[in-house]
């Protein structure tokens, strides 16, 4: 699992100076996380993840995104 950050406003000022993305991209962090095939059961087509995954800190749950392609 990656926590992938933009910084929005840090790339709209970059993009308008001509620079590109390279300063709107911070370091990103991974979850220590493994899942095998079988574990994700009905949520794995053959190619791709189909399920929703939740993601809690500290007891609480901060967020709750549909991995599913549309």
């Amino acid at each position: 699992m990656v926590n992938d950050i933009s910084l929005r406003d840090v790339l709209r000022d970059d993009l308008n100076a001509g620079l590109g993305i390279y300063h709107a991209k911070p370091p990103s962090s991974m979850a220590p996380v493994m899942v095998t095939l079988d574990e994700l059961g009905a949520g794995w087509d053959g190619d791709h993840v189909h399920a929703r995954m939740c993601s809690w800190v500290n007891g609480r749950l901060i967020g709750r995104p549909n991995t599913a392609w549309t």
